[in-house]
């Protein structure tokens, strides 16, 4: 492979081919904009004679006197206004030891995603001695064998029958022979011990084509790019042919480790529980592995090709549409991004997805690549610690309800019996004043009743008051209550009810249970109160999933009777959906409702092993769900 093309190579991957840069024998440094040293690998502290805590703290003009350090800072600034790479010969470069040391350094620029440039990237080949070798060819213009022994890779001139007729250095190195040796001998028989040419012999192919022919060769490990060049006579005839090995043995291992790195990148892609995915500019899939695959229920075959949007809701889509683009605009990756999808067979999962923009070699967007991770797991784990959070913020506003309401009841005891001495000093016949301060004793008394009554509430909500429970048909308390309240509901409001008596029977304290059904038909109606409505309450056996237990673990598994009441009202704002069990929370005007209602509903509920949720639409309505477990069918 060639140098510029693995160069191309390396820009595309080079967060994965730094530490194969690491392992080359050319010097390879990456610079900032200033000159200021940020990457190098171990060739360049090898080559330069410094430890890398050294290397990493120096500039471009620590390594070389003020004459070339001019002349690499002219070469940066043409790259950086030109965006182009550049190559300088002949650059000397001066080790911690004081040698100087003649460089061919490429520059390229280090390009952000927008085009800017933002450093450089130097490969740089030590030719001291090829240079040395130059100036000794100079010198000795009229000995081209010396020439010919200078070059370092071996090379032999061969007749047309494949005889060598002169060989370098390099050459007598390469295979341990005298030069005198291998002179008049065929290559076949120096090179490959053979007595013929070997299958695809570069030399026999370039005596057909006229033309050069090459043959990638392995010898001992080592790697040889083999060439050979036709030779003419001034008539046109061919008297033989060049024949070059190159060692490309470090180009080679270059390929290997990035087909290895290629491949366990692979199967890290393909082992990972999170899915993996690529798509092109357009959305449309290209690569997936199989937890992606399994995440969506479908087949790889099912998915490459077709366009993501498959897989979304219109709403979900547009956010990602909206992720894609910016990324694109902006080249800097997402992560985090939270979004649902829908698998074949129709189930909605939350992912959190990291999208990054995939680039060509030269840095142009090609498409999008991304890691998803299915939150269902995550959301739940938060569902369930927002409702122990709850459920411990409820019992903790019991107990202190219920530690002031005791002692409030008592300072109430006090004041009705001081009432009741009272009425007795005044009631005495014919004392019109006695009349007076008697009707406002018990006026008194009523409002000091009242009060007690409340109280009784709170105790009841703070589960500290006494109950009965006894087994009851709830549907039979349902239709019993919606006489009582009957008279109680605005003609504005219509009543339906679909009650089943066959749901089993409630292990229940009946006066509690028709507080609840009294609480929440009040707060229906009420909801309702300007411009009417439905109020609708339905009893039927509950159909609970395994799901619906593991949201929902403060109730135990079992058989459930469900208990709907739902309105046609207002609705409930998402905002204040959390507070609105909450003990004296309340959305209605002074004197309209003390906020305990739905607080001693729940209270009620969960003293009863049950479950009370809410699903509301503000502008269309609510829906409470009281469930209760059943103790027996018949």
């Amino acid at each position: 492979m060639k140098v510029s093309t693995l160069n191309d190579y390396y820009r595309a991957y080079e967060d994965r081919l730094h530490s194969i840069l690491k392992g080359i024998e050319e010097v390879y440094i990456e610079t900032d904009l200033k000159g200021s040293v940020t990457f190098f690998n171990d060739a360049a502290c090898e080559k330069l004679g410094y430890l890398p805590e050294e290397l990493a703290s120096m500039s471009y003009r620590d390594l070389s006197n003020q004459e070339m350090a001019d002349r690499i800072y002219r070469l940066f600034n043409k790259v950086y206004h030109t965006g182009k790479p550049l190559v300088a010969s002949e650059f000397e470069i001066v080790t911690k030891q004081g040698e100087p040391r003649l460089m061919e350094v490429f520059v390229y620029p280090i390009l952000e995603p927008k085009g800017s440039v933002s450093g450089f990237r130097c490969f740089a080949k030590d030719i001291t001695d090829l240079k040395n070798a130059e100036k000794a060819l100079k010198l000795a213009a009229a000995k081209w064998s010396t020439t010919f022994d200078a070059v370092p890779d071996a090379i032999c001139i061969l007749d047309t029958e494949q005889r060598i007729q002169l060989s370098n250095k390099a050459m007598s190195g390469l295979f341990n022979k005298d030069a005198a040796n291998m002179i008049g001998r065929h290559c076949y028989e120096v090179v490959h011990g053979r007595s013929k040419p070997i299958p695809d012999c570069p030399f026999l192919r370039m005596k057909k084509s006229s033309m050069r022919e090459s043959l990638i060769w392995s010898m001992d490990q080592r790697w040889f790019e083999v060439t050979v060049d036709p030779m003419f006579n001034e008539e046109g005839s061919l008297t033989g042919g060049v024949h070059i090995a190159r060692e490309i043995t470090a180009h080679k291992q270059m390929e290997d480790e990035l087909k290895s790195s290629e491949e366990r990148y692979r199967t890290i892609i393909e082992t990972i529980e999170d899915g993996y995915y690529e798509t092109d500019l357009r959305g449309k899939v290209i690569f997936l592995n199989d937890s992606m695959s399994r995440m969506l229920g479908c087949s790889k075959e099912d998915i490459i090709g077709k366009d993501g949007r498959r897989f979304m809701d219109e709403e979900n889509y547009r956010k990602v549409v909206d992720l894609f683009t910016n990324i694109y605009n902006t080249g800097k990756a997402n992560t985090g991004f939270i979004c649902d999808v829908i698998g074949k067979d129709g189930t909605r999962m939350p992912i959190e997805a990291s999208v990054a923009l995939i680039k060509d070699p030269r840095g142009k967007p090609k498409g999008f690549r991304g890691i998803v991770r299915d939150i269902t797991d995550r959301e739940l784990v938060e569902e369930l610690e927002r409702q122990l959070m709850r459920s411990q913020k409820m019992e903790a506003i019991g107990t202190l309800a219920g530690g002031i309401a005791h002692d409030f009841n008592n300072i109430l005891t006090v004041i009705l019996g001081s009432i009741s001495l009272l009425k007795v000093y005044y009631a005495e016949p014919g004392d019109k004043p006695g009349d007076k301060i008697y009707n406002r004793l018990t006026d008194m008394e009523q409002a000091t009743l009242k009060a007690r009554d409340l109280v009784r509430r709170i105790l009841s909500f703070s589960k500290q008051d006494l109950e009965q429970r006894t087994p009851i048909s709830i549907g039979l308390l349902v239709e019993e209550t919606l006489k009582m309240l009957m008279p109680v509901i605005p003609s504005t409001v219509k009543l339906y009810h679909n009650i089943d008596r066959n749901t089993g029977l409630v292990m229940a304290d009946a006066p509690q249970i028709e507080q609840v059904i009294v609480n929440l038909c009040t707060n229906a109606v009420h909801a309702m109160r300007e411009n009417g409505g439905v109020l609708e309450i339905k009893v039927k056996k509950a159909e609970l999933s395994d799901e619906f237990f593991t949201h929902n673990i403060e109730i135990l598994p079992g058989e459930y009777l469900e208990l709907t009441i739902s309105d046609t009202g207002h609705g409930i704002e998402p905002e204040i959906m959390d507070k609105i069990f909450d003990p004296y929370f309340t959305t209605k005007q002074v004197g309209e409702g003390s906020g305990l209602g739905l607080a001693m509903a729940q209270g009620i509920v969960r003293k009863h092993g049950g479950l009370i949720t809410v699903d509301s639409i503000p502008g269309k309505g609510s829906t409470f769900h009281v469930y209760l477990p059943i103790v027996s069918t018949a």
